[in-house]
């Protein structure tokens, strides 16, 4: 059940990163100014979404079955 959850995590977080890349370079490509917090805060974002979309299209990993 632990590595199950550790690889889930591990796919969301390289999920995430692609996203936050493809993000960052369409930022760059229109010459917007980034920080560091601007960027944590659109990787949270992401990371959240990603997950929600992930938990509601299998619900049924929620109760362990």
């Amino acid at each position: 059940v632990n590595t199950r959850m550790i690889r889930r995590w591990d796919s969301l977080i390289i999920d995430t990163e692609k996203v936050l890349v493809v993000w960052i370079e369409d930022q760059i490509s229109h010459n917007t100014p980034l920080s560091q917090s601007l960027i944590q805060s659109e990787a949270l974002i992401l990371f959240n979404s990603i997950k929600a979309e992930r938990d509601v299209e299998a619900p049924e990993k929620k109760d362990g079955r």
